[in-house]
């Protein structure tokens, strides 16, 4: 079975044609695994430049002893300059005042700053002033009593 030189010529044309939409297909695939090594890399970046933020030096953790329990904050969360909705600046609260040196802190042991306050509420403190001015809405659950919550906040002279 002698085949033509026309036949043989159309059967490579039709296997060149199977080779080269092989090769498009393959062409593609490793466009998009490039894609998204790219993207990846990318989101590592900005994940390594996020966590960066959270970088500390041990100095930079406070530890405080409130009523017996201990607490532990980044010293830029207790002496955050907290912004009202009107973008003005409120006055300086009582971690300011102890961390910058203007009150002399009562220190306790393990060098832990004592503070003589009922510590049911201070969690929340925390969590208002590590929230405070970010994306994140700070949000208090129900069954918090708002009222003591503000007399609290009054003691640091948080508003």
């Amino acid at each position: 079975m002698a085949e033509t030189i026309e036949e043989l010529l159309i059967s490579f044309e039709q296997k060149l044609s199977i080779i080269n939409d092989d090769f498009d297909i393959l062409k593609k695939t490793a466009k998009n695994l490039t894609e998204k090594i790219k993207d990846g890399k990318k989101n590592n970046e900005n994940m390594i430049e996020q966590f960066k933020k959270y970088e500390v030096v041990e100095s930079d953790i406070i530890k405080l002893n409130v009523g017996g329990n201990l607490f532990s904050s980044l010293k830029s969360t207790l002496i955050k300059q907290i912004k009202n909705k009107n973008g003005e600046l409120y006055p300086p609260n009582m971690f300011e005042a102890l961390l910058k040196g203007f009150v002399k802190p009562k220190y306790y042991e393990k060098k832990t700053i004592f503070i003589d306050r009922n510590p049911k509420h201070f969690g929340y403190i925390l969590d208002y002033l590590r929230m405070a001015n970010t994306e994140c809405e700070f949000e208090l659950s129900p069954e918090v009593d708002q009222d003591e919550l503000k007399k609290e906040a009054k003691f640091y002279n948080i508003e």
